[in-house]
């Protein structure tokens, strides 16, 4: 079993490892009990600059992975090793639609899309997708494999199949925290960080542990294994196109949300999302509250905004959320969330889908699952 504890001031000290703060209580070394560990760095005004992982064998033994900023804090670049590029793939030809010519994409590297009169996408070309009547994605097929998805109430996903094959996935409120067969079968469980969508580790039904290793953003770069060697880096643009394939039993990846090998397309809950297009499958559902683009990914700045729910963009933080580093809100345990478009704001501890709109005095205790 793998506890997630809390000292005396609500600050989260891990469980199958150990977090220490400096004077002003920011997370600066998080180390595993497999022997690897991972060091945090800050500018004058806590933003984060650097995120380095040590490996106890593996090449690179160390991923020092450097963020710039300009002076209103956003960042402009990331230095790190050779083996952490993306290589993008250039000469994307893209046309749009005369009827939403701002924002719908009619034709990619002269490849037609579809959409249904909702606004959802029905084909990207090479996949042709089915939603129901509340725009939630029900099914994907293209020549030789098939896909049907299901949810509960909450509009969380319980289960898929893919051409036959069945996997639920068992919830603890916005946490993935197990997926099973269709008899019921543990197949892997996931121990979640202290907020949504920063996992610390997956573990299979055999005891076998593979650490996950997060950059500033929160997508898994790398993993380790028990005796702490490194795995093979994974890359993603900043719209989360993949070179590399993720580990065995990791579906966690960019931004540490669920990757659907089947699709390629990352599941962020309440839509899903298509890292070639840099666009969301459907339209948002809250409408132009927030945007005319009803598909528009994080502002259009997926390099310093998150979307943890698939319908709000994080665009202000008092505090910091800061990402990538196990699931630590740093300056306080508690922090507001502000949309700087709208104004609305939540006091959050675990990522806006578990925000108190109360004081900040809550505390619990948090378990996760393991081997």
């Amino acid at each position: 079993m793998y506890f997630l504890g809390f000292d005396a001031v609500s600050r989260f000290v891990g469980g199958s490892g150990t977090w220490t703060y400096d004077s002003q209580s920011r997370p600066t070394h998080f180390a595993r009990s497999n022997g690897t560990g991972t060091a945090h760095g800050y500018e004058p005004d806590s933003d984060l600059q650097q995120v380095t992982h040590t490996f106890a064998a593996g090449s690179p033994l160390t991923a020092p992975l450097t963020y710039t900023r300009d002076k209103a804090g956003l960042i402009l670049y990331r230095a790190n090793p050779a083996a952490y590029d993306w290589t993008p793939t250039l000469g994307y030809a893209r046309t749009y639609g005369a009827a939403n010519a701002l924002n719908q994409v009619a034709s990619e590297a002269g490849v037609g899309l579809a959409f249904d009169g909702r606004g959802n996408m029905t084909s990207d070309g090479d996949w042709t997708f089915a939603y129901d009547m509340r725009n939630r994605l029900r099914g994907a097929s293209k020549p030789g494999t098939t896909a049907t998805y299901e949810y509960d109430g909450d509009d969380r996903r319980t289960k898929k199949t893919v051409n036959g094959v069945v996997t639920r996935m068992l919830w603890s409120g916005q946490d993935e925290l197990a997926e099973a067969d269709a008899a019921g079968n543990i197949l892997r469980r996931y121990v979640p960080g202290a907020s949504v969508d920063t996992p610390l580790a997956t573990v299979t039904p055999a005891g076998t542990v593979t650490w996950l290793h997060a950059d500033g953003q929160g997508s898994i770069i790398n993993s380790s294994n028990s005796a702490g060697a490194a795995g093979t880096p994974v890359n993603y643009s900043p719209y989360g196109e993949m070179s590399g394939a993720l580990p065995a039993n990791v579906p966690f990846g960019y931004t540490g949300r669920y990757h659907d090998a089947e699709t390629g397309l990352w599941y962020y809950r309440a839509r899903y999302y298509h890292p070639r297009l840099g666009q969301f499958l459907q339209v948002d559902p809250i409408g132009t509250k927030d945007d005319p683009n009803l598909m528009l990914y994080v502002g259009a700045d997926p390099v310093n905004n998150i979307d943890y729910t698939g319908n709000q963009t994080v665009v202000s933080l008092e505090g910091y959320a800061l990402r990538g580093v196990e699931g630590i809100f740093f300056k306080h345990a508690y922090t507001r969330a502000t949309d700087t478009r709208n104004g609305a704001s939540i006091i959050l501890r675990g990522g806006p889908s578990e925000g108190y709109t109360g004081n900040a005095s809550k505390n619990e205790a948090m378990t996760g699952l393991g081997g």
